[in-house]
């Protein structure tokens, strides 16, 4: 019920926004997250029967006002199949983004669930190969960032969508949750078990507001480094962003766009 109402209600300010005179098309992502913990997955190969249920039941309740299906926030490949494969069952085009441990843009970009990004594309990929596009989300913003030669070589090149959108948070999640002991988990037949690194990211304060949240404009240097440098073709923002950041992304990249020559 809670999905079907969502989905009215996305429809139905869709459909407003196309009415107030937008000329770029307006769409409803359905939102497909994972069955547990986005950072703390599980193990037991029996919760596949759990999740390919649940994700049967998701995906009928949004289907009828989901113009796109996107499977977000997984932390390992194994909650994305399930749920990509669900998606793809129907004609609505099914993407999946990938939650990231926190870490320097230059560390191996990970999942929370211990893959190497590079074995979770390639292995969601081989499994669902009708995918539109891989991403990366719920994860700080310099993740994403090294996240993108990855998601640019392995997506981007096959002519798929790719692309990121981050947390707007001073405190990563990498950070509270070595706090509480949790850290990537090692599960049979999924490479990873990598030991949680330390950030070590170089912040500035006067980046972030008084309550600990990046200002919009740094926020889309980012993004617009994601786009310029790398041609990340779907971006916006995920937890500690807001509609300011959403206008702010927009615009971003309707300026790289102008400031671009055609083909």
């Amino acid at each position: 019920q809670t999905m079907t109402s969502a989905g009215k209600a996305a429809k139905k300010a869709a459909k407003r926004a196309r009415r107030q005179g937008r000329t770029q098309p307006v769409l409803v992502a359905g939102s497909l997250p994972p069955t547990y913990s986005c950072y703390v997955p599980p193990t037991d190969p029996r919760d596949w029967k759990d999740m390919e249920t649940y994700y049967q039941v998701a995906v009928k309740a949004l289907l009828p006002y989901a113009d796109l299906f996107l499977c977000e926030t997984m932390p390992t490949s194994l909650q994305a199949i399930a749920a990509a494969e669900q998606a793809c069952i129907t004609a609505t085009p099914a993407y999946v983004s990938f939650t990231l441990e926190d870490r320097k843009e230059t560390d191996t970009p990970t999942l929370r669930g211990g893959e190497t990004l590079q074995d979770a594309i390639a292995t969601t990929l081989h499994r669902v190969p009708a995918l539109k596009g891989i991403l990366a989300n719920c994860s700080a913003p310099e993740s994403i960032t090294g996240a993108m030669p990855v998601l640019a070589q392995m997506v981007g090149s096959r002519g798929l969508s790719f692309g990121g959108y981050g947390n707007g948070f001073w405190d990563t999640t990498s950070s509270w949750m070595k706090k509480e002991g949790h850290g990537p988990i090692s599960q049979e037949g999924i490479a990873g078990g990598n030991a949680l690194e330390s950030l070590e990211m170089h912040r500035h304060r006067s980046d972030f507001d008084e309550a600990g949240i990046m200002m919009p404009q740094a926020y889309c240097k980012h993004v617009e480094q994601w786009v310029a440098e790398f041609g990340a073709t779907m971006v916006g923002g995920c937890c500690g962003t807001g509609p300011m950041h959403i206008r702010a992304v927009r615009d971003c990249v309707d300026e790289h766009r102008r400031s671009t020559p055609g083909p």
